[in-house]
């Protein structure tokens, strides 16, 4: 039986992803507030969403949108702080990256099992960014810290960029 999303509007989800209390690891919720103050002329259809840690409860998020950016830390072995932007098939193909799971389970593992289920939209990014430390402590780790500026620029230039092609 193939099950389908109901969607009752188009709608994008920007969904931070991480845990504050394993220093890099809590990127992606960083990144969620600084985006979220850049939202005053965002769509109405634009939601922001903290995605805690992960896991298979993202699923349940996914579902409930068209377009999916997920803001996260990502170790595809680059330097602390460097950023990528991940496609669909980036993420389905997983060639790009040799290891992404910096929490309980491996996001683009969860996002394949979603698109095999059905459970998720197939416009689905991921903007990672690579972490030095994700071992418990509080704060970004200084080499990630330093480069927040260029992080969040280039965070910005791609969710405002793929924004404006879904409206």
């Amino acid at each position: 039986m193939n099950k389908t999303c109901v969607m009752t509007i188009s709608s994008i989800g920007i969904i931070g992803v991480g845990n504050p209390l394993r220093q890099d690891d809590g990127i992606g919720i960083l990144l969620l507030e600084y985006i979220k103050k850049e939202s005053n002329n965002l769509s109405e259809t634009v939601s922001f969403v903290d995605g805690g840690t992960g896991g298979m409860n993202l699923l349940h998020i996914f579902n409930r949108f068209d377009v999916v950016i997920i803001l996260d830390a990502v170790n595809f072995q680059g330097k602390p702080g460097e950023t990528r932007f991940f496609t669909f098939d980036d993420i389905y193909s997983q060639k790009q990256v040799s290891t992404v799971s910096t929490h309980n389970a491996d996001l683009f593992q969860i996002i394949r099992i979603g698109q095999e289920l059905d459970e998720c939209p197939k416009k689905i990014f991921v903007f990672g960014v690579q972490p030095l430390d994700v071992s418990f402590g509080e704060g970004l780790t200084k080499p990630v810290q330093d480069q927040l500026p260029d992080i969040i620029s280039s965070m910005k230039h791609h969710v405002f960029k793929l924004i404006k092609e879904q409206n």
